[in-house]
This record gives structure tokens, sequence and C-alpha cells, in this order.
């Protein structure tokens, strides 16, 4: 359909059609979610969470070269049949997995006829009074407002800065390059991370992230060399992929399996919510208002703030969720411990 629109050139049909298969992508999400939390034991969702980040860093490094050769080669129609195969491929792999009835389905079968707008609603209502009444989880979804306005800035800002800043007449060849230095950031970040929280515990690991990626973030504001730029860039995402091990491992072990779809599909509006009127308001800001600098320490400010904030209410949350975690058998180095 999608190619169709485009050869027809139904531009309103085209974006239509992208509407509906990013809300389709996000079932993949809470699903993906419960079925890691019913296979896997405790102790194995930070490593399953550090290596979901190695592979979204791979894909990070070489899906952005790949989609740049799909284009050049196969032209748009081409890159769209790929990423269309890809999908029929994840669906034929997942479809080949055995997973127990009770891990698929663990509110039990549910009849078509059952599913509609009333029950989907209630199902919402249901996961934010869960959410409410687990302080710990309240307090994640409340730092995921602030992820959201970090994404919606860095969603435009690194194409901005080579673009109107660092290399104007290059800045086509540099841009794709930092997402090529944020995935090898990542996938270091990814096999550093299982040690790091063994040896430092989950909240330092996550508050230490974010508080040091929001410092190079404002300092981003100041540089004026490419390659210091991506280095920077790669820093960052050594720095946020733990954060990202952190919270993948934390939320499966929160929720109980019944409520895990309606409290994950809680997340991901939340960010989408900040990251659209980010993107709002730096179209309407940009660059009458603010420089491409301010937007940097906007978006640093926020991340010190989410970091300040989950220093002060997540060491006591925790530790109140886990009452039987003795200090002897934590490591050496605990925030607000």
């Amino acid at each position: 359909m999608l190619l169709l629109a485009i050869h027809q050139d139904w531009i309103v049909a085209a974006f239509a059609i992208l509407f509906l298969r990013s809300a389709a992508a996000k079932f993949f999400g809470p699903a993906e979610m419960g079925l890691m939390q019913g296979t896997l034991s405790s102790e194995q969702y930070v490593r399953a969470a550090g290596m979901n980040q190695m592979v979204m860093g791979m894909f990070m490094l070489f899906g952005m070269g790949l989609g740049a050769a799909s284009y050049r080669y196969f032209g748009i129609e081409g890159a769209i049949i790929i990423d269309g195969v890809s999908f029929v491929i994840s669906g034929i792999l997942v479809l080949s997995c055995r997973f127990a009835l009770e891990i698929r389905l663990p509110n039990g079968k549910a009849r078509l006829k059952d599913i509609g707008v009333r029950s989907i609603f209630s199902d919402f209502r249901e996961g934010f009074r869960y959410i409410r009444n687990h302080r710990l989880l309240l307090a994640i979804l409340s730092g995921y407002f602030m992820f959201g306005i970090i994404d919606g800035v860095f969603a435009i800002l690194p194409v901005f800065t080579m673009k109107y800043k660092l290399s104007p007449q290059e800045y086509e060849t540099y841009s794709p390059l930092v997402m090529v230095f944020l995935g090898i950031g990542f996938m270091i970040g990814s096999a550093l991370s299982s040690a790091m929280i063994k040896r430092f515990s989950a909240t330092a690991v996550l508050i230490a992230g974010m508080f040091s990626s929001g410092i190079l973030i404002v300092l981003f504001s100041g540089i004026t060399s490419v390659w210091l730029y991506l280095i920077l860039i790669l820093i960052v995402g050594i720095l946020v992929s733990p954060i990202n091990v952190v919270l993948g491992g934390w939320i499966p072990e929160l929720v109980e399996p019944s409520k895990m779809g309606r409290v994950v599909a809680w997340f991901e509006p939340v960010i989408m919510l900040a990251q659209s009127l980010t993107l709002g308001l730096i179209a309407i800001a940009f660059p009458s208002f603010v420089s491409i600098g301010a937007l940097y320490i906007v978006a640093g400010l926020c991340l010190l703030t989410a970091s300040v904030y989950y220093r002060l209410v997540l060491p006591r949350l925790f530790r109140d969720h886990h009452p039987s975690a003795a200090p002897s058998s934590r490591s050496t180095v605990e925030f607000g411990a």
C-alpha cells in the first residue's frame, strides 16, 4: 500500500500508512517485555536488556549505511520492499519460538468481540492506577517525560549542528556518522553494563549515567570541532546504554505479568508526548528565538534535572521495594545508601 501511495504521489495516504505502520510497531515493545519476563529469571533481566541494547547499537552502526545503500542502488521502492521483508522475517522468527500458553496469554484467552474502545480505555486506566499505586514505577514514568524532551531535541539537533554550525558544506557526509559513533558507544556501554551494575548497583549506574550524560550534552553547546563532537557522541552512547539496561531490567522485575502490557503501554505515550511538544517548540522557536547551543543546554539541564530527581527518590523507593537487600550484599557504592 505504501508503494502504491508513493508511486501515485498520494502524500496524505503515504503519511496515513506510515502512521499505521508506526502504530502497529508499538505493539512489539510490551509483547517483548512480557515474553522476556515469562521466559527468563529475574537474575537474567539485566543481561537480556544488555544484549538488547547491543543489538540496537549494531542496528545504529550498520542500519544507516544499509538504508543509504538500499536507497542508492534500489531506489525508494526497493528500500520500502526491503523494510517490509524485514518485518515479515521478524514475524516468522517470533512465530517460530515456542512459549507456554500462560506466558503468551497471562490474562487468559480473549475474544475479538470483547476488544473495543471501552475495554481499551479501561485497560489504559487500570495501567495508570497500577503505576500510581507503585511509587517506584511512578518515579520512573515521571523521568520518562524528561527522556522524551531529550529525544525530541536529539531527533533533529545533530543534523542542525552539522548543517548550521560545524560543517555546512559537508553536513550530508558527517550527519550519518553521528548514528555510527552513537551505535559504537551503545555497543561498548552494553558490554560494560552488567559488570557496572554488579559493581556499583543499578541505582548508582542509572543516576551517575544520567548526570554525566547531562553534563556532556551541555558541553555540546560550545563545541566547534566535528571530530570532537563525534567523540563526545560516542562517550554519551557509552553512558546512556547502561541507563537503558537498568530501566529495561527493572520493568519486568517490578510489574506483575498480568499487568505488563497495561503498564508498558504508558511509557511510550509519555515519551512521545514530550517529544512532540519539544519538536513543536523547536519548530516555532528555532532559529528566531533560540540557538543550537541553547537547545543543547535545555536537553542537558533536563537530563540533569531527571538525575537529581532520581537521586532524591529512587534509592529510598528501591530499598522499600527490596527490603531483604542487606547492605553487605550490595556493592561498595550505593547512592543514598
